[in-house]
């Protein structure tokens, strides 16, 4: 629908709430378009391309008049080449270094002070080239620009989204204290992020490989264990514990990890607990069933993604019968053969319930 939009047109049954939202060109200024919300609330906006606008107010803060003049600057700035909202509320001349420096950080301060030092380092290091650009030359081209360079340059989607918010929580601020009419991010189309990554599992090479390298990594401290102990020998001094299986925890955590899928934070957490409490048989028995439950729950993982029961569970042997004998220190760490023959009894009847 073509009208003059005026105060007239505002006051007429034309311009209604309908059941979806509807728009109104001007008649006089191209690009000049009355948006009317079902809400009831009508917005001025500047028709800058095809599928593109930029606010311009809502009606009762701006007048058509208003409104029309300010569509005027915005349409003149895209024919100099402009940014859009260049000379739009005194935004000519804020740039972004002293919004951050004299408005954005005093209240990130204030607001937000556990995390403040850290936002601040974020908006340096990321958009510290712009700090010269006025607010308003911070434009969605801008932004998908430099998104897109990122994303070249081989930068993680999640990583980009994380620095884009950071943004746009500067500009955010901006627009409410009145120097900015609209936070441009949102209108920057967001990278994809992948919410259902692939699971990774080693493959018999790569775990080979993995075993290898532990195997050899334990011996070579082994060796450097015994130099040590011949040269304090040589010369009368205490020699260090001999290392009979292992060099250090490391080759027992990831075995144990990658046997069971325990993760880190759970090994270390209740291998403390029962490391410091080794008498407090309710933890230890507590411990036994943590294991299990989260053995039993990577077991079912791996079969929903297509492996047969039965093959998995002769994989899990397998694995056992390679598993060299534990040293006395590590005995807490390994699985028992009843919660091995537990485990593939649950996979072969899936609806036993084993709690």
């Amino acid at each position: 629908m073509r009208a003059i939009i005026g105060a007239k047109l505002l006051s007429s049954k034309a311009a209604q709430p309908a059941e979806k939202p509807f728009e109104i060109y001007d008649s006089r200024l191209p690009g000049f378009t009355l948006r009317v919300q079902p809400s009831g609330v009508p917005s001025f906006y500047a028709r800058t391309g095809r599928n593109t606008r930029v606010a311009l107010g809502k009606a009762g803060k701006l007048t058509p008049d208003q409104a029309r003049e300010r569509c005027q600057k915005v349409l003149g700035n895209l024919a100099h080449g402009r940014a859009p909202a260049h000379g739009l509320d005194g935004a000519v001349g804020v740039t972004l270094a002293q919004f951050v420096e004299d408005s954005y950080r005093p209240w990130l301060m204030a607001n937000r002070p556990k995390g403040a030092k850290r936002t601040l380092q974020r908006i340096a290091t990321c958009f510290g080239d712009w700090y010269a650009k006025p607010l308003a030359d911070i434009t969605v081209e801008l932004i998908e620009h430099w998104r897109t360079r990122r994303l070249s340059a081989g930068t993680e989607p999640l990583t980009i989204l994380r620095d884009v918010m950071t943004l746009s929580g500067v500009l955010a601020r901006a627009v409410r204290l009145g120097k900015l009419p609209e936070n441009v991010v949102r209108r920057v189309e967001r990278p994809r992020i992948d919410r259902c990554p692939k699971v990774r599992y080693l493959d018999p090479a790569e775990d080979k490989r993995l075993r290898e390298a532990l195997r050899e990594r334990d011996k070579e401290m082994q060796v450097a264990r015994e130099s040590a102990n011949c040269w304090r020998q040589a010369r009368k001094q205490h020699q260090l514990p001999v290392l009979l299986h292992y060099g250090d925890h490391l080759t027992p955590a990831v075995l144990l990890s990658m046997n069971t899928g325990v993760r880190r934070g759970e090994l270390l957490a209740g291998l403390l607990l029962v490391t410091l409490l080794p008498w407090n048989l309710p933890l230890r028995w507590l411990w036994r069933r943590l294991r299990l439950a989260i053995e039993v729950d990577c077991d079912a993982r791996v079969v929903r993604r297509g492996l047969q029961p039965l093959a998995y569970g002769a994989e899990l042997l397998a694995i056992a019968t390679r598993t060299p004998p534990a040293p006395r220190p590590a005995i807490g760490l390994f699985e028992r053969r009843s919660q091995l023959a537990r485990r593939i009894r649950i996979l072969v009847t899936p609806s036993r319930l084993w709690w």
